[in-house]
């Protein structure tokens, strides 16, 4: 404890040379660092009460110092692992005591314990426009024209209220399933009608912004993934890493490109691996070609070929061009439209890779867990119906559960949590004639009504039924 308020009252010069310190220790010394500055704060979480104030003095010292380690993690080339940083007891009162625990020391919190305060932090900036709602109503089939002629209209004030989406003709309310099922169809349309505004490469699928377009479409666009983060819905645009990256501030790396540009990305990689003596051999210089355009890295760079010397930086500087300078107002126009569509500041919190799970959602699923944490009404675990529900939808393909996914909760992927936060619920409605019945859905509340069928057959023929005509909620 001693130790942590001497380090947090340190003058910059000096903090400045104890982190370069800690940027070349070696991972096991500096994983025993971390170790035991958290299991002091976790022994202080657990007798918090006996002294608030002065317990949450020590405690704020403590966090200080591993948000600094943190920092440094973030640099080393052995990071160590950013669980050992999480302090795993943390109390809902003891996020009362603390002044903003999240935003000054996002290390100790692990990425659910983050979803799950910004959720509420959102939750909370409605509360001035109570009663008001963000609505959105569009037509299925021309869902990407209406969306964007919609978005257009907005003012900054709807942004901050809680989003409802209706599809027109569709009676059904949105209680959560809807805008769900909106932000799905309308990423996929994006993706797949986009090309004019978006490159899609040919070996990862992921998408990037076109250079040479200037249109207001990645303004718009940055809009609807603020929206969805805002309002807890998933919105997979297939974006790289490295736009959550650029997001919070950080700077692009050549493995960023790799997984963008896969087989661009090894050629830069060979340059480097390349052997000292063949550089040369290359004929390469500071130049880029992009379209019909050269354009020079560097000042005077069609003049200046690569060497053994200045590889390094012509690499650099390639991976800067694309990621940065040559998307520079594209990628400005997107974050402006991010901002305005999520005015809860409070997503830097997360590091890049936590922003994508959030923000774009998994598609990688253990099925069992659903089954575990499935709960049943008029049914019993053990009932037949149940057990053949359960046999039919193991026998499925990956993609058929990923459509029961989507029907069950308006998107085929989960964000912070996975299927555990599904909760679904199966139900028997106790129809006479269960057989003349196809199951139904209640999207937001993860119910399930399971006709009584008198037959495995007749259940897997219904419900295939179903999954092939899953998307669109209220229609007959």
């Amino acid at each position: 404890v001693a130790l942590a308020a001497a380090i947090s009252s340190l003058q910059p010069s000096s903090l400045q040379l104890l982190e370069s310190l800690w940027l070349v220790t070696p991972a096991e010394f500096f994983e025993r660092a971390v170790v035991g500055f958290r299991d002091v704060c976790n022994h202080i979480v657990l007798k918090i009460d006996e002294d608030p104030i002065q317990n949450w003095k020590k405690l704020n010292n403590i966090f200080s110092v591993l948000q600094k380690l943190s920092n440094v993690n973030s640099r080393r080339e052995n990071m160590i692992p950013r669980n050992t940083f999480y302090i795993k007891i943390m109390s809902n009162d003891l996020l009362k005591i603390l002044k903003n625990p999240l935003m000054e020391y996002p290390c100790v919190f692990d990425t659910e314990t983050k979803d799950e305060i910004f959720q509420k932090r959102c939750a909370i900036s409605w509360w001035p426009y109570k009663g008001n709602v963000h609505n959105v109503q569009v037509k299925r089939d021309a869902i990407l024209r209406d969306t964007l002629q919609v978005l257009r209209s907005k003012s900054a004030v709807e942004y901050k209220l809680p989003l409802q989406v209706s599809f027109e003709n569709e009676p059904a309310i949105d209680q959560g399933g809807v805008k769900k099922e909106f932000f799905s169809v309308i990423s996929r349309q994006l993706v797949e009608k986009g090309q004019t505004f978006f490159v899609v490469d040919d070996t990862s699928g992921l998408v990037w912004f076109k250079p040479e377009n200037c249109s207001d479409m990645y303004h718009l666009v940055g809009i609807l993934c603020g929206m969805a983060l805002y309002n807890h819905c998933v919105a997979d645009l297939h974006f790289p890493s490295v736009l959550f990256k650029k997001l919070l501030a950080m700077e692009p790396t050549l493995d960023d490109f790799l997984e963008l540009h896969p087989t661009l990305g090894r050629t830069l990689q060979d340059v480097l691996d390349e052997e000292e003596d063949n550089i040369e051999n290359l004929y390469l210089d500071f130049t880029v070609q992009v379209g019909v355009q050269q354009h020079e890295l560097i000042a005077n760079g069609r003049d200046i070929p690569v060497t053994k010397y200045n590889r390094q930086e012509y690499v650099d500087k390639y991976v800067d061009f694309f990621l940065n300078k040559s998307v520079k107002k594209q990628f400005e126009d997107f974050k402006r439209g991010f901002l305005f569509g999520c005015p809860c500041e409070m997503w830097t919190v997360f590091f890049p890779d936590e922003l994508k799970t959030v923000l774009s959602g998994t598609e990688v699923f253990d099925w069992t867990v659903l089954e575990k944490t499935t709960k049943y009404g008029g049914y019993d675990s053990t009932d037949k119906t149940v057990r053949n529900f359960w046999s039919v939808f193991y026998g499925l393909e990956e993609e058929k559960k990923k459509h029961f996914l989507a029907f069950l909760t308006g998107s085929d992927r989960l964000s912070v949590g996975g299927l555990r936060t599904v909760r679904m619920t199966i139900w028997n409605n106790g129809y006479q004639n269960p057989d003349d019945y196809f199951p139904e859905v209640s999207t937001c509340v993860r119910a399930l009504n399971l006709p009584d069928y008198s037959n495995i057959s007749i259940l897997r023929k219904q419900l295939l039924h179903v999954l092939t005509l899953h998307e669109g909620f209220g229609r007959n």
